[in-house]
């Protein structure tokens, strides 16, 4: 049998269970205990596949219902099913009534999930025999951490949300879970699929997996290998926003390369859009002067500043006439990412797929981001730009606080989820 578990934020927790290609309809009063007339009696039906030992989920009631996976988000059409993943967070009406997906698959030889996560990376915990997947959820959340360079990373949504977990994810070959209140520790491990192993190289040091080992015989009955010279490829040029430290100085130095994605240039400065924009819209102004850190700031660096503020107040004007709701906010990052020192112009919706952790959020969402005005006047009061690391570097880290109502949510999806309310 196949059993699938919904679980709601404030901990509520339903069980349906599937015989082989069974069928279960659930709404309003039948399974769940919604008391919204929004949410219809028959709201979605799960139908469950013994063969290919998946679930799908169908749209049945007349308000349309939504699956949150990761950053994408998947809006139910009527009758049409949609492949229901662990991990997902079923809306039963968009941004209303999310549940948590845990599906427990019947067991066999062959997982479940044939696939790995869209990136083809797999994250594994070891129980005492064997190596078991982490769902979708968890695997993104733990993908996005170890990518960002993240040490620790703290999971508690679904499953985990109990206790509450704790990986360590560096150094790679020390990867651990551990349980925050038993302090019971699991190992944990990264696996690159063959075709990413291809795409990033067979000496991938993120790859996790032991080489194999060779016994004395073999060893000594092996001809000897010589090592062939290798003469290393030069590294390739950073391109736009290619995520390297330097990856907007080759805008500023050769505009004429990028000239289908500059929105507006002059002798000072230059507007592009960002590459990986944290809101429905997001630019950044780069200086034509070197500026390539705060320390390079001093008072002859005004003139620059606020020509750079005079054009991003003037392009905020432009966007309002496309997008009369949105509100916007300009400046800079304590800690900026990249060089040079740029200043950014986002609509505070902060709906983005680009958005995906903790880091993201609270360096737009809170007072990392300092307003251009507050940015210029320290410059011009102190003759320098200085903020306290330590400081902003704990910021980062802190919880998602909602900058509209000031609610505290646990994970990325549940504040996607929130800030839809707001719209």
């Amino acid at each position: 049998k196949m059993k699938v578990f919904l679980r709601s934020p404030s901990g509520l927790r339903t069980e349906v269970i599937f015989d082989a290609n069974e069928r279960a309809v659930i709404g309003r009063k039948s399974v769940l205990s919604i008391p919204s007339k929004k949410c219809s009696r028959e709201q979605v039906m799960l139908q469950s596949n013994a063969e290919e030992k998946t679930l799908f989920v169908i749209q049945k009631g007349s308000n349309p219902s939504r699956i949150l996976r990761g950053p994408e988000e998947i809006e139910l059409q009527k009758d049409r099913p949609v492949k229901l993943k662990n991990g997902d967070i079923l809306e039963m009406v968009i941004t209303m009534f999310p549940f948590y997906v845990d599906i427990e698959y019947p067991k066999s030889d062959e997982s479940p999930r044939k696939n790995m996560t869209r990136d083809g990376i797999l994250w594994e915990w070891k129980d005492n025999i064997s190596w078991k997947e982490f769902d979708d959820l968890t695997s993104d959340i733990l993908e996005c951490a170890f990518s960002e360079g993240e040490s620790t990373v703290t999971l508690d949504h679904g499953f985990f949300a109990k206790d509450g977990y704790v990986v360590t994810l560096v150094p790679p070959t020390k990867m651990k879970q551990v349980n925050n209140r038993t302090k019971f520790e699991r190992a944990v491990r990264r696996v690159v699929s063959h075709k990413r192993k291809a795409e990033e190289g067979d000496n991938n040091p993120q790859d996790t997996k032991r080489p194999k080992t060779q016994n004395a015989f073999s060893l000594l009955m092996s001809p000897k290998q010589v090592p062939k010279q290798v003469t290393p490829e030069p590294k390739p040029k950073s391109n736009f926003m290619g995520g390297a430290l330097n990856g907007l100085l080759d805008i500023v130095r050769n505009p004429e390369r990028y000239s289908s994605i500059i929105h507006k240039q002059d002798d000072k400065m230059i507007i592009i859009p960002d590459k990986f924009p944290k809101a429905k819209v997001h630019y950044l102004v780069l200086p034509k002067a070197d500026m390539q850190n705060f320390s390079d700031l001093d008072v002859s660096s005004l003139p620059s500043l606020r020509h750079m503020r005079n054009e991003a107040n003037a392009l905020v004007k432009e966007l309002k006439q496309t997008y009369p709701d949105l509100i916007f906010k300009v400046g800079f990052h304590a800690i900026p990412s990249l060089k040079p020192v740029h200043m950014h112009v986002i609509s505070q919706d902060f709906i983005s797929d680009s958005l995906k952790n903790k880091k993201h959020w609270n360096s737009f969402a809170t007072s990392f981001f300092i307003p251009v005005d507050e940015f210029i006047l320290q410059l011009d009061n102190m003759g320098k730009i200085q903020f306290d690391k330590t400081k902003y570097e704990a910021i980062l880290k802190g919880p998602l606080i909602c900058h509209k109502c000031k609610k505290e949510q646990k994970t990325i999806p549940a504040l996607k989820t929130h800030l839809l309310s707001h719209q």
